[in-house]
């Protein structure tokens, strides 16, 4: 007992860390909606808008908490420079800290509270029925206004490729690494750990028209630290619409 509390609970007002080795668990269900509109056959602007529609932690020590609502927009633009035969294009985007940022450990974050800038340099090619592709590229993470940690800029490497099994069917399998540096305040290194994961994924891709089809993927993290262990399940409607200028015929 202290002060009338057992070891290993909480009183309201009490601030401890989420620890998921105390048998806790995080879920999350989110649907994003991603745009990309071309300004030129060249030229795309991606707009990305994350709703997060229930996330919730909680562990054995007592400490848990639900939120939802909006997460982190990010918007950027691609610029593909070559075309035939290796395809070649330039990535950069914004992520801005619309998603609700707290310190309070009993309500999860739907944001990471900071804004971050990412390079990509992107390169692929196709070989008949198969292609193959890779990107490099690099995060810049500004400081967090809210903890004033600088939370360590990020390296991202992805290689894939994919077959077209039939006229309507294709499949992508892929593996990426996300690289961390340390998190900083003040100048010197925070208790938080590096956030690094490497992840293998694989995807089939269904067209049912030429305008719309269905993603189905999974994702799953092979090895890392200070990121969830767990595999992603994805689903993903897209679709095209014709060029401005084809509308009225």
């Amino acid at each position: 007992e202290n002060g009338g509390v057992a070891a290993g609970q909480i009183r309201a007002g009490d601030r401890r860390p989420y620890d998921c080795t105390t048998g806790g668990t995080f879920q999350v269900a989110a649907v994003y909606w991603d745009t990309y509109f071309g300004i030129t056959d060249e030229l795309d602007v991606i707009l990305q808008i994350p709703f997060i529609l229930h996330t919730q932690f909680d562990n054995d020590s007592g400490l848990q908490g639900s939120d939802a609502g909006l997460g982190d927009i990010r918007f950027g633009a691609q610029y593909r420079y070559l075309s035939d035969p290796v395809v070649a294009a330039l990535f950069f985007a914004v992520k801005a800290p619309t998603g609700n940022f707290t310190t309070d450990e009993a309500v999860p974050p739907l944001g990471e509270g900071q804004w971050d800038l990412t390079w990509k340099a992107l390169i692929g090619r196709s070989f008949g029925r198969f292609y193959a592709g890779a990107d490099i590229g690099y995060r810049l993470r500004l400081t967090n206004p809210d903890t004033r940690i600088n939370v360590g800029d990020e390296i991202l490497v992805n290689l894939e490729g994919g077959v077209t099994i039939w006229k309507w069917l294709s499949f992508q399998t892929g593996g990426d690494l996300l690289w961390g540096f340390e998190s900083e305040q003040a100048g010197a290194p925070t208790n938080r750990p590096r956030r690094w994961v490497m992840h293998v994924r694989g995807t089939f891709n269904m067209a049912f028209h030429e305008r719309f089809g269905m993603e189905v993927g999974l994702r799953w993290p092979l090895a890392g630290e200070g990121w969830p262990a767990d595999p992603v399940f994805g689903i993903a409607i897209y679709g095209r619409t014709p060029k401005l200028w084809d509308f009225g015929g």
